[in-house]
């Protein structure tokens, strides 16, 4: 059984590593602890350009379809150089979520716009006085069109302040 990167995989993690140290560096995150977004919109263009917003979405969605270990490769390059931006709560968060248990006209709505770089997602999950369990639920959403509503309230929502859509957990 081999359990080496793919050749695929080994070039995924080479050009991350020389496209993250070139773009991310320790000047960038000085600057950004003073900026409002938090990130570079001018990096994360280049990220979607590259393919990396829709590395783990199918080709079905506009993404490359990849897989995990893909993705995995990635946010271990990221970490590397400590890259600023709401990739894990637009990917793995908000991404991952509505690829698993989204419907298919939100999956066919969001997922080719996160894979471009145009969305920006988050997860709202926890709510006072709940932990992370959803039994105790009390958020609501009420849909209005093409709209939804989220009336209650949610904690800990990474990157809440940018983000163009939150994902939230709900009982159905």
């Amino acid at each position: 059984m081999e359990l080496g990167f793919t050749k695929e995989q080994q070039i995924i993690r080479a050009s991350a590593r020389d496209f993250l140290k070139k773009e991310c560096l320790p000047s960038m995150m000085r600057e950004m602890r003073v900026d409002h977004k938090g990130f570079s919109s001018h990096v994360w263009k280049k990220m979607a350009e590259l393919g990396w917003m829709g590395i783990n979405i199918p080709e079905k969605y506009e993404g490359t379809g990849g897989d995990f270990i893909d993705l995995a490769i990635l946010l271990e390059s990221m970490g590397e150089v400590c890259c600023p931006g709401p990739f894990f709560s637009t990917v793995v968060l908000g991404g991952m979520t509505l690829l698993w248990a989204g419907s298919k006209s939100w999956k066919k709505k969001l997922l080719p716009k996160l894979a471009d770089g145009r969305l920006i997602l988050s997860m709202a999950w926890m709510e006072p006085g709940m932990g992370y369990g959803s039994k105790r639920m009390r958020t609501k959403i009420e849909s209005r069109g093409e709209d939804a509503i989220l009336t209650g309230t949610k904690l800990f929502v990474e990157n809440a302040h940018i983000c163009d859509v939150l994902v939230k957990h709900f009982q159905s």
